[in-house]
């Protein structure tokens, strides 16, 4: 408590308030009121209160702070003292001052001008006065009595300025504090005020968060509309709007702390109350209301409402002129009630906005485990972000629709065990699962009974674990089975229908997840929250479509993921990404980077698909259990067309049944005919192919059955002398439709003419279709070629000259390495005992080595064996058998290494008629088993062989001819190191 000097303030002076800075004129003549107050005449009273106004401006100008008209503080100083009847006297001031035991004394109070502290009080006028006002009352001798409001505001004298001519001084106040007056005092020198400071606790009495947003809107709103409207510049209220916005969503997010935002909200709204640019908006008596509230909070709140009040008004004026305008005056009234309904409506959301958040939270209720991280991030993140989003007139802030679909994605994620028996969490637990499985598989697919074995033995591994898991043994939740699989096999055979049977057999939607072309890690882990655009993983997404958390997961083309170089790009390894997802140990506890917190993977069905395994890193693979499909064979074909693609066909094309009665009929396809198809007309493992050229069958049957109804509707009575169509799907109708044949067939005749001639044989090859095909190996001796038709021999011409290999028929790298070391093994055969003509073409000539069909490209590991074979027959000048193909790789010292796709490449020459096929060792189980389906041809030997010396003895007619009759090799006198022990012995004997 302190007794301060009071400065009145009537109706000309407004209203002080904290942070501003006014300036008050007190009139010095004797006539002169405290203020020039036109029109009425001062009362007794007033009077009073004007000659202590001149006694305070006294005090102030001795205290060193008074400036005249040109800046010299002695003049002014002398001026007041000319005119002693104008001010009272300053010994009844001390006097006065004397008499309040515990007031500041003179030099304390008003040491100097600059800095002296005055209390701005003001003037209660007629009909000025509301309910509830405080105020306070004070009596002068002989003049009456007068009465100021309860608060006022402690200011600061920046400047007291006297001005001669107009006999006036002015006073440059600064409002520092709101202060409560107890009593007022009025003697014959001074008005002095007993004022208190109140200090309201801002953690009690300071604004909330909501009342901070709704300040910052309604300020938005008074900056878009009104302050617009009137051309007013305002890019500094924008400027705080924005900062009390921003700093409201620091302060949810603890970034800052709340009394600090606190403090800034109140002092931006005692700043704008006193600030000029809103004088317009606000009256004399709002501003009091505002400077009477001393609660932090309730006063930013009067504020905000006064201002939400003038919008209202506004926008409802704005609707009327309009209405005017328009000439709807009627409606003058219903307008301004639609304003301020809408006004209303956007403070408070609509009522689709309040049913969605509260959908979300109900969302976020059921579906997030209580006692998680997710949960209460969550939660305290929806609070924030919808009551940011219940102000309509705020410019959208750019994390609150980031945030918003984090929540929704949030709240979609399957994070609890699902409950039901067909999707628990334990794995398949209803009954006669792997019953259901055999049945679905064995309805849906025909063949792959390797695959079908394989699935069912994983369904039957997964109920065991879930039967010991409901009885508490097995190691808990953690005794699941480690196994992915990981189906491989060329396209069309039926990968991703067989995961469909998978998911439907065990009762478990299926959520295919396409990774082929994906190049971005993030799209397996999802991105980063604060990224524009940002989204969770595919993982994710998969699970939220599901909405289970043990669904069958399909990962679909998992070798066509990452770039060329293996999935390594500058945006991450996406294959890499997957050994998380796919490992029991660790997919427990995957960590998406949208979600940001860890999700359970350990109950989803993961099934991967693939065409090749060549392209998938070494540590992924070690993850996957490979299930290979192979291609249909020509029988298999057939009775998938019969049993599935045909009926299909049919009704995709309006022909179900075949037969309608009196209208058309179609005869019942043959396996044969499919057959026929399948071997003319496609080229492909799967049956693709097959059925779109049964669907091309089927097109054309409907548009002569189309054509035929409407004949004979145009024809009325007339009917077509022929009655019903008649369509017999045979050889004939398919060569109709489907022309001539597309694929060239390649028979044993026409083999056997082509491997006429010396340095021809037939070797065995794995398409990029996953078909196998006989392809031909043809090499040529340039010198030898030369001989035999000029008749003489250039013997001597290229003494020393070693002769070149020269490789056709866009030949990849391993094949070209394939072809050299054929030829340097063939080099190395060379003893005292080979035929001159054979070490000259051996050595001395240019041999060039082709494989037909030049403008399809051709790579791989498995022709060594052909070429050797070709290379020898090419030297040697001997025919190779037409009745043999071979496949195969070769070692530097001869070794045949095992190859891939030959159940594929044996079907393919018993398709042609070849009856003898030369294979590695090691491949010799898989060929015989390729053998054993059944398929039409004749009856194909088998030759197993370890060394490449062993797949010349076959496939040459009259045998290995490196060797001499006495020197043929047995399979008993190779070394191990796949060189002849007879070499050996000819080296010795030429030693």
């Amino acid at each position: 408590m302190a007794w301060v000097p009071i400065i009145p303030l009537v109706e000309n002076h407004g209203v002080l308030l904290p942070h501003s800075v006014a300036t008050v004129k007190i009139g010095l003549g004797s006539g002169d009121g405290m203020t020039k107050q036109k029109n009425e005449t001062q009362t007794g009273a007033t009077r009073e209160l004007a000659k202590r106004s001149r006694a305070l401006v006294r005090l102030l100008v001795e205290a060193g702070g008074g400036l005249g008209t040109h800046g010299h503080q002695d003049d002014a100083h002398g001026w007041l003292q000319d005119r002693p009847e104008e001010l009272p006297d300053p010994s009844s001031a001390s006097a006065m001052r004397g008499e309040r035991s515990g007031a500041m004394s003179r030099k304390a109070e008003l040491s100097s001008a600059k800095g002296a502290l005055l209390c701005a009080l003001t003037l209660v006028r007629e009909g000025d006065r509301w309910a509830g006002a405080e105020t306070v009352r004070t009596q002068v001798e002989g003049a009456g009595s007068f009465e100021f409001y309860g608060v006022g505001c402690v200011c600061r004298v920046l400047q007291v300025r006297v001005d001669r001519g107009r006999r006036e001084a002015t006073l440059a106040i600064e409002g520092l504090a709101r202060a409560r007056v107890k009593s007022v005092t009025a003697s014959s020198a001074l008005v002095m005020g007993h004022c208190v400071w109140p200090r309201p606790d801002p953690s009690r009495h300071g604004p909330s968060m909501r009342d901070i947003r709704r300040l910052a809107e309604a300020l938005y709103s008074v900056q878009k509309g009104i302050l617009k409207a009137q051309n007013v510049p305002s890019d500094g209220l924008g400027k705080l709007t924005k900062s009390l916005w921003q700093l409201a969503a620091k302060s949810d997010a603890s970034e800052v702390p709340m009394w600090k935002a606190q403090s800034w909200a109140t002092q931006v709204s005692d700043l704008l109350l006193a600030s000029p640019l809103l004088d317009k908006l606000m009256s004399r008596t709002q501003r009091l209301e505002a400077l009477l509230v001393t609660s932090p909070g309730d006063r930013v709140r009067t504020f905000t409402s006064i201002l939400q009040q003038k919008c209202s008004d506004h926008e409802a004026l704005q609707l009327l002129r309009s209405m005017e305008k328009g000439g709807d005056g009627g409606a003058a009234g219903t307008a301004v009630a639609a304003g301020r309904a809408r006004t209303g409506r956007a403070r408070s959301g609509s009522a689709e906005d309040a049913d969605e958040w509260d959908e979300l939270e109900q969302k976020l209720e059921n579906n997030l485990p209580k006692d998680s991280k997710v949960y209460r991030e969550a939660k305290r993140e929806f609070r924030r972000v919808r009551d940011a989003s219940a102000y309509k007139n705020m410019p959208p802030q750019p994390g609150d629709n980031m945030m918003r679909k984090w929540l929704e994605c949030v709240a979609d994620v399957p994070w609890l065990p699902s409950s039901t028996a067909g999707n628990g969490a334990e794995g398949p637990e209803s009954q006669h699962v792997l019953l259901r499985a055999i049945s679905v598989m064995d309805e849906r697919h025909y063949g792959l009974k390797t695959v079908k074995r394989r699935i069912v033995q994983y369904l039957a591994v997964q109920q065991l674990l879930s039967q010991a898991r409901s009885k508490g043994e097995g190691g808990g939740k953690g005794a699941r089975s480690p196994v992915v699989l990981c189906l491989v096999g060329p396209p069309g055979v039926g990968k991703t229908s067989l995961a469909r049977t998978i998911a439907e057999s065990l009762d478990r939607p299926l959520q295919r997840v396409s990774l082929g072309g994906v190049r971005d890690e993030a799209e397996v882990r999802g991105h980063r929250r604060t990224y524009i655009g940002a989204m969770p993983g595919r993982v994710v997404q998969a699970l939220i479509q599901s909405k289970t958390s043990s669904p069958v997961l399909l990962l679909d083309e998992m070798d066509k993921a990452g770039g060329a170089d293996g999935g390594l790009s500058v945006r991450g390894d996406p294959l890499g990404a997957l050994l998380e997802v796919l490992d029991p140990e660790q997919n427990h506890s995957f960590v998406d980077h949208y979600v940001g917190h860890p999700i359970d993977l350990s109950d989803v069905f993961f099934i991967a698909t693939a065409n090749s395994l060549d392209t998938m890193p070494p540590a992924l693979r070690d993850r996957l259990e490979i299930v290979r499909l192979q291609a249909y064979t020509p029988q298999e074909k057939a009775a998938i067309g019969v049993r599935h693609l045909w009926p299909k066909a049919l009704s995709r094309h309006g022909l179900a049944g075949g037969r309608v009665e009196g209208e058309f009929e179609i005869s019942e396809l043959k396996p044969e005919v499919v057959e026929h198809v399948a071997e003319s007309y496609t080229r492909e493992a799967g049956v693709r192919q097959l059925e779109r050229c049964l669907a091309s069958i089927c097109r054309h049957i409907a548009t002569k059955v189309a054509l035929e109804a409407e004949r004979k509707a145009k024809g009325g009575a007339e009917k077509d002398a022929k009655g019903t169509l008649t369509f017999e799907v045979g050889h004939e109708l398919v060569n109709k439709v489907l022309g001539e044949p597309k694929v060239a067939s390649t028979s044993r005749r026409h083999l056997a003419r082509r491997m006429q001639t010396p340095g021809v044989a037939a070797g065995l090859a794995w398409t990029s279709s996953g078909v196998g095909t006989v392809q031909l190996v043809e090499c040529c001796s340039m010198s030898l070629t030369a001989v035999v038709a000029a008749g003489v021999e250039a013997e001597g011409a290229d003494n020393g000259r070693v002769g070149r290999l020269t490789l056709t028929g866009q030949l990849g790298e391993v094949l070209e390495e394939s072809a050299q070391i054929a030829l340097t093994w063939s080099r190395s055969q060379l003893t005292a005992s080979t035929p001159r003509r054979a070490r000259r073409a051996a050595t001395r000539e240019d041999v060039h080595v082709h494989l037909p069909a030049g403008s399809v490209p051709k790579d791989g590991p498995s022709a060594g064996v052909t070429i050797a074979v070709a290379l020898t027959s090419c030297f040697h000048g001997k025919l190779c058998r037409a009745d043999t193909a071979m496949t195969g790789e070769i070692s530097l010292h001869g070794a045949v290494l095992p190859v891939g796709g030959v159940a594929e490449k044996v079907r393919a020459a018993r398709k042609v008629g070849i009856s003898r096929v030369v294979v590695p060792e090691a491949n010799q189980r898989e060929a015989r088993e390729a053998l054993q389906d059944g398929g039409k041809g004749e009856k194909v030997e088998v030759i197993a062989v370890r060394w490449v010396q062993e797949a010349i003895e076959a496939c040459i007619e009259g045998g290995n001819p490196w060797a001499a009759p006495s020197e043929r090799p047995t399979p008993s006198n190779y070394g191990a190191g796949g060189q002849q022990t007879l070499l050996s012995r000819a080296v010795d004997a030429k030693l």
